[in-house]
């Protein structure tokens, strides 16, 4: 075992910013325009498919219900919605991985309770609309939160929450005047979910607690690994010079007995001291 295996062991478990093991195309990325997600039968549906094409193929694939529609390649498809319109909805480009899918829902009625998603994060901004059939004038509007309400306008059809927190969630409904008759939209569920979500779903706050524990495993691997090479490589010394010290000391004394015998303390020669 030696330490620069060690290390290259602990690189490898050490997780790399921005990678994810493999390299991927971008997934390209549906968006409704009006945003509603929910809408009537004969309302105008516009669906625009974002992301990279190949200059070769510059062709847009959609699909509905995960069959393949028939839109001459184009970026962008507008129909008017009916019972059949209602769905999810995807779209590829050749330079792109096929999208998420987005969920459109097409009813009958008088009256609609919009809005651009049925999940929000805390802090998402909220907006709402109560929606008539072919956009006939709406009057008295009133928005309602778990059958309480929230809001009232006689002509403003739209209904803002600035930063969502756990208490919007609930079911939501509105109700106004078509003419001289009263109108109310059917409930819709609409959740907000607590702490800021990555691409895959984790909360950010877990993905950064996993991401410090196994650099802080990985840290104590190299240390533990070394302190093993270190005292293994002591072991097998020990083992191949078993009296690596005694000999070590006996060399010392053997080099001050030789150092003692070459030079002599020194005498006065006895010729020196005759008379």
């Amino acid at each position: 075992m030696k330490a620069p295996w060690l290390l290259m062991w602990a690189a490898l478990l050490l997780p790399t910013p921005g990678t994810s093991g493999k390299s991927e195309l971008p997934k390209a990325v549906v968006t409704l325009d009006p945003p509603w997600i929910n809408v009537l039968q004969k309302d105008l549906v516009k669906l625009h498919c974002q992301g990279p094409y190949s200059p070769e193929d510059p062709k847009t694939h959609w699909f509905h219900n995960g069959s393949s529609m028939d839109t001459q390649g184009q970026p962008s498809v507008s129909f008017t919605a009916n019972s059949n319109s209602s769905g999810s909805y995807s779209c590829q480009m050749n330079g792109s991985l096929l999208s998420d899918p987005v969920q459109l829902t097409v009813i009958s009625d008088w009256l609609l309770l919009q809005t651009t998603a049925l999940q929000f994060q805390e802090g998402d901004p909220i907006v709402l609309r109560c929606h008539s059939w072919q956009n006939r004038p709406l009057v008295k509007v009133s928005f309602f939160q778990d059958g309480q309400a929230k809001n009232f306008s006689h002509y403003d059809q739209k209904f803002s929450i600035s930063k969502a927190n756990l208490s919007h969630s609930g079911k939501y409904s509105c109700r106004g005047y078509i003419g001289r008759k009263e109108h109310n939209s059917k409930p819709v569920a609409i959740a907000v979910l607590g702490g800021h979500t990555t691409d895959t779903g984790a909360p950010t706050s877990l993905k950064s607690l996993i991401v410090t524990v196994v650099a802080v495993l990985a840290v104590v691997a190299v240390v533990l690994g070394v302190a093993a090479w270190w005292s293994l490589r002591r072991k097998k010394f020990s083992v191949a010079c078993p009296n690596a010290e005694e000999v070590s000391k006996k060399e010392t004394e053997n080099t001050i007995t030789y150092s003692i015998l070459t030079h002599p303390e020194e005498e006065t020669p006895k010729y020196l001291n005759s008379t």
